[in-house]
């Protein structure tokens, strides 16, 4: 996950290995090690038998594991690029999938804006640039 890469592995991760399931995240190479502290965090919870895995895969490993029976669904948050292509090979495969797409909107400041809030908002966007939906 690009957006919230803490939050994600937990929203998705929790109801997965609840219902008994495996979980498998694919981070962004940027947010990696993220994703293993996470993991680290659901062993301690008692999740220690490979229920989570993370799973460092190029574009080409990628594609083989949306296409691979043992995955039952795919969930994608990122670009709209990207999620076109996985939409489509998630679609060949058949597979259940979630896309969060979108990209950053342009943060205009005009001339009589109070600086105080556009000091806030504008870390705010920065250091969390997501949509919770």
């Amino acid at each position: 996950p690009w957006n919230t890469p803490f939050w994600i592995p937990f929203k998705s991760g929790v109801p997965s290995l609840m219902a008994g399931n495996t979980y498998v995240i694919k981070p962004a190479p940027n947010v990696a090690d993220t994703t293993f502290l996470v993991g680290e965090i659901f062993e301690e919870a008692g999740f220690n038998n490979g229920e989570f895995q993370t799973a460092l895969l190029d574009n080409e490993q990628s594609s083989r594991a949306i296409a691979d029976p043992r995955v039952a669904g795919v969930t994608f948050t990122g670009s709209p690029v990207t999620g076109a292509l996985i939409a489509q090979q998630a679609g060949a495969a058949l597979k259940k999938s979630v896309l969060e797409l979108g990209g950053s909107d342009p943060f205009i400041v005009l001339k009589d804006a109070p600086i105080e809030e556009v000091n806030y908002y504008k870390l705010t966007k920065f250091f969390t640039p997501t949509v919770l939906c």
